[in-house]
């Protein structure tokens, strides 16, 4: 069987993260493809400054790649080249900041916070 966006648990296509520009640009991630397949586990290993913690994110639509899409079971996460991120507030799983982090905001009624209705 052959992975697609449609089919994989996690797959990332194509993504390219680029942060600053000109002669400050640094190129994070550099045309990554990479699926999970369901029930697979993966490890993200390297040096610091490789990449792990941007492909992390990517890959959790906590930040907009420069190109490239991101799917999570099959569902489309790529945040939208305009508007909030995360695009998750209303999808059927979400994160939870770590420890010592900011915590992780919805906007209000998107039924993925403490006293927030749900989307009628």
């Amino acid at each position: 069987m052959t992975s697609t966006l449609a089919t994989t648990a996690l797959a990332l296509s194509g993504v390219t993260l680029e942060y600053g520009d000109g002669a400050s640009r640094v190129i994070a991630l550099d045309d990554v493809t990479v699926t999970v397949e369901p029930g697979e586990v993966a490890a993200i290993v390297g040096p610091s400054g490789s990449g792990k913690s941007s492909l992390l994110a990517v890959a959790g639509a906590l930040i907009r790649p420069t190109r490239g899409r991101v799917s999570v079971g099959g569902v489309d996460v790529t945040p939208p080249p305009t508007g909030p991120t995360p695009t998750s507030c209303s999808r059927p799983w979400g994160w939870t900041a770590r420890p010592g982090g900011g915590p992780l905001s919805c906007p209000a009624g998107s039924g993925n916070g403490p006293g927030w209705p749900a989307p009628s």
